[in-house]
């Protein structure tokens, strides 16, 4: 497995490219528009992007749901 960094828009994967070296600060980044919270990226490990992709797309939906409402 390799770590992807995944992008998000409007909380939905879009894209995954391979990370190299992870940083804590690196790992997620979060902003707000209004009352809305929205995720900039993830890092996780996958086979490959699109494995990378359904993963992040999965936590989001299971993990986060609550929080990026």
């Amino acid at each position: 497995m390799v770590e992807y960094k995944v992008v998000f828009d409007n909380n939905k994967a879009v894209a995954a490219t391979k990370f190299q070296k992870l940083v804590p600060d690196d790992a997620v980044r979060l902003h707000r528009e209004g009352d809305k919270r929205l995720l900039d990226w993830l890092v996780v490990y996958g086979d490959d992007e699109q494995d990378a992709m359904q993963l992040a797309d999965n936590i989001v939906t299971n993990y986060w749901g609550t929080i990026l409402k």
